[in-house]
């Protein structure tokens, strides 16, 4: 039976693309359509959706230019858009499913939410509830309580999430994302494929390939680490370290910051801001020897999974609710603070060979947990 669904949602958001269209695939009768809340529209793929709902041709030329200049003027008239698209809107829905709750949202009108009631679906993506302040995680109780269900991708957020607002278990559901690129990552390693990267500069025998962060936006902590790296770590060590940057998406501020920053730094690095296909993302994983992974706050990122599958060794923070990882068998590094990153490299890199076969029991573990076989059906069920 065809179900119609409103996505409420960043409209660029490679993981909303990507879970669609595998949705659409294995049951094409699923209608969806979308109510962006980013201001930046280039990316969505209108195939994907019915109908998009976005503010007019004028006004979003607007957006565009006023975030070249101000992006928290453009973040507020989306603000103005949404709560006028919600006074308006009767919601002819089978479902409303609002994938990360934006902070925008929580200044909806309580009568105009009356509208969802029996429809609801909230999707918890991590920083928009670890992030929040106690005054925003307030004006999230009327969409948290009208909501039939409560999705969240990682055990530990769910037991945090469950102690900050008391809801009953049932209502929450742990549904995890699938991640393409693992098919890509195992398609590489398991064929004859030359596994050279064509993107990369000539790297010298032996080199120690280390990837930081995966996107440019403040919270990976470039800075502090970089800092650290190039301070602590002896000379021939950091000689021989080849540093890859992913910056493909993220604060466009802060990559030009960052990008300064690390070019004063006597590192061998690359820095990728393009858009990458999935292959070359794969191919990078595949080429990495170590991936630090130090986010002030997240859920179960899609790049510290993916590291994990390809036979990385990955160093993160204790700080991150990833414990249900370690209880499934995984095996990766945690650090109390930035400043023990140092000594873990150091570590890592003596014993590098012992850590690489260690890091081989992942691939079988995260496949199991976040790959598209294993997860698609739990999507689909939750629009029955």
């Amino acid at each position: 039976m065809s179900k119609k669904i409103l996505l409420i949602t960043d409209g660029n958001s490679l993981f909303i693309h990507d879970t669609i269209a595998k949705l659409k695939e294995i049951h094409p009768t699923l209608q969806f359509e979308l109510l962006p809340t980013n201001y930046e529209f280039k990316k969505i793929p209108s195939l994907l959706f019915k109908k998009i709902h976005t503010p007019t041709f004028v006004m979003r030329l607007f957006l565009q230019w006023i975030s070249l200049l101000n992006h928290d003027i453009a973040f507020y008239l989306m603000r103005f858009f949404l709560k006028n698209y919600f006074k308006k809107s009767n919601f002819e829905y089978d479902f409303v499913h609002i994938h990360f709750l934006n902070k925008n949202l929580l200044y909806i009108p309580l009568k105009n939410l009356e509208k969802l009631e029996n429809k609801l679906i909230i999707s918890i993506w991590g920083s928009d509830f670890y992030k929040r302040t106690e005054a925003e995680k307030k004006r999230m109780i009327p969409f948290l309580q009208l909501a039939k269900k409560i999705t969240i991708a990682n055990e530990q957020a769910a037991k945090d999430f469950i102690s900050q607002f008391d809801f009953t278990k049932e209502k929450i559901q742990i549904l995890k994302f699938g991640l393409s690129i693992l098919d890509e990552i195992k398609k590489i390693t398991s064929s004859n494929e030359q596994k050279i990267l064509p993107f990369y500069p000539p790297l010298p025998p032996h080199t120690l390939v280390i990837t930081i962060g995966y996107s440019s936006h403040p919270d990976h902590q470039h800075f502090k680490i970089i800092k650290v790296l190039s301070e602590k770590l002896p000379e021939p060590l950091l000689k021989n370290i080849f540093f890859v940057f992913p910056l493909t998406y993220g604060d466009p501020s802060y990559r030009k910051k960052l990008k300064k920053f690390i070019s004063k730094k006597n590192l061998n690095y690359i820095l990728y801001t393009r858009p990458l296909s999935n292959k070359e993302i794969a191919t990078i994983r595949i080429h990495t020897d170590i991936m630090i992974h130090l986010r002030k706050t997240d859920m179960l990122s899609a790049s510290f999974q993916e590291h994990l599958l390809a036979g990385n060794v990955v160093i993160t923070g204790k700080w991150l609710p990833y414990s249900i990882l370690k209880e499934k068998g995984c095996y990766f590094h945690e650090i109390d603070a930035i400043d023990d990153l140092p000594e873990k490299i150091l570590y890592v890199v003596e014993n590098l060979a012992a850590e690489k076969e260690k890091a081989k029991v992942n691939a079988h573990i995260i496949y199991e947990i976040s790959s598209w076989e294993k997860v698609i059906q739990k999507h689909v069920e939750l629009y029955s």
